[in-house]
């Protein structure tokens, strides 16, 4: 008898079909979570680099109102007017009351963490009045860097300098060179503007920590950069940044880090070969120093070589731009952990499904075995029953029957051999009357 496995391999078809549909939605609906995570993350990061510009904005108009304010004092008119009208030649610094006077004014006024000093600058970009001698008769250091934003400044407007190297050592002992940023106005009186007033402050302090306060997850960072691309704020891995050797241990990131992409991870020990200012800007920065605002959520590298989404805007008129970033793994571990979770789900489902082929391919070759079984003992009797419907040699008398041997077996005998049947014995109504008359004839 030929048996098939018609049973199985439907159920194996059946089994392939339901696996390979289990497969697809997993990996659809994957995706679809994945485009979810990204399109969310991009949202996000767009909200922080907002948010952070607009208190950016917020925090140079108040700065620029305090300066205007100062400028329009009549006591500092009056000073800066003594001051220029006694000239700065004719006396030593000690001895000029303008200039001492202008001094007690700013401490009493101004002297707080963030407002570290202040110049009094004439139309030749000369300092008259500074907290500091040395600075005194010299021309001004914004000069070198933004001379169009003391020429704004002269024409009547307010101006924000952005972070900038100082020429001098400040009271609490910081390096040379310490960067350093100003709010400068005109000094005004009848005859038009006299000076301006530039107040000096310390970008590492409010600027720097209204920037880091929007910021999302463990690994986000939001920074300040300029045209060259260089840190405008601090980094929040400074650690990570001298041990990795990209600044001095006296050194922050401002001014001192280039937005530039190492080529691969410095974190896991990568030394690149090109010194950062040789190096390509990286993708977020490439973008916004041409004046570009977006989001990137593939994922790019950062001046660490770290790959991060990140989302940035650039503000010409303010000389900056501004990015936030998070690392690449941070944003996709709730997709991460989505994923592992139906790839276990998919994994079990298909251990399952091939063990059940395995009992149903049991089951279907034990069903066949024990068929075929009965198959060929069904052929067997048939071919008994096939030689029982030939002639049977029985005696006449006492009704044995010749086996195929040649000797006689009882008739019981011989079909219990052949149809594998059973007798009981027992006696019919009529042989039972007639052994009851023998029996009766014997006896009497």
């Amino acid at each position: 008898m030929q048996l098939n496995n018609t049973t199985f391999s439907k159920v194996l078809l059946v089994i392939v079909l339901f696996l390979i549909t289990t497969f697809a939605i997993a990996i659809l609906g994957l995706q679809d979570i994945e485009s979810r995570v990204r399109k969310d993350t991009a949202n996000a990061l767009n909200v922080v680099v907002e948010t952070t510009h607009e208190t950016h904005i917020i925090w140079i108009k108040d700065n620029k109102s305090s300066v205007e304010f100062t400028a329009k004092n009549p006591l500092m008119v009056s000073l800066v007017k003594q001051l220029l009208d006694e000239g700065m030649s004719a006396k030593e610094p000690r001895a000029n009351s303008a200039l001492k006077n202008l001094r007690h004014y700013f401490i009493t006024s101004h002297n707080t963490l963030n407002h570290v000093g202040f110049f009094i600058i004439t139309k030749d970009n000369i300092n008259a009045a500074s907290m500091r001698d040395g600075s005194l008769g010299r021309k001004n250091l914004i000069t070198r860097h933004y001379p169009e934003l003391l020429e704004k400044a002269f024409s009547g407007e307010t101006v924000f300098v952005p972070p900038i190297e100082s020429d001098v050592v400040f009271d609490d002992g910081s390096v040379r060179n310490r960067p350093t940023m100003f709010f400068v106005t005109p000094i005004m009186d009848k005859a038009g503007v006299r000076a301006l007033f530039a107040l000096q402050i310390l970008p590492n302090r409010s600027f720097t920590r209204i920037t880091q306060a929007g910021r999302i997850g463990k690994t986000g960072e939001t920074y300040v950069f300029n045209k060259s691309g260089f840190m405008l704020t601090n980094s929040r891995f400074v650690s990570d940044l001298h041990r990795i050797g990209l600044i001095t241990k006296e050194q922050d990131a401002i001014l001192n880090i280039r937005v530039s992409d190492p080529g691969a991870n410095m974190l896991n020990g990568f030394k690149p070969v090109l010194s950062p200012s040789d190096q390509a800007l990286t993708v977020m920065a490439e973008s916004a120093v041409s004046g570009k605002s977006g989001v990137n959520v593939s994922g790019y590298r950062d001046y660490r070589g770290q790959t991060v989404f990140g989302a940035w805007l650039w503000n010409e008129e303010l000389g900056f731009g501004v990015t936030t970033e998070i690392d690449e793994k941070e944003a996709l571990r709730s997709y991460e952990l989505t994923k592992n979770t139906v790839q276990y789900i998919v994994l079990i489902m298909l251990s399952l499904s091939v063990l059940l082929a395995l009992v149903i391919y049991w089951i279907e070759q034990k069903a066949s075995k024990n068929l075929k079984s009965a198959y060929n003992e069904l052929e067997h009797k048939t071919t008994e029953l096939k030689a029982l419907q030939g002639v049977v040699p029985i005696c006449s008398y006492c009704k044995h029957i010749r086996n195929d041997e040649g000797s006689w077996d009882l008739l019981e005998q011989y079909f219990s051999d052949h149809l594998d049947a059973k007798f009981t014995h027992g006696i019919c109504p009529s042989c039972l009357a007639k052994q009851k008359e023998k029996i009766q004839a014997e006896n009497d």
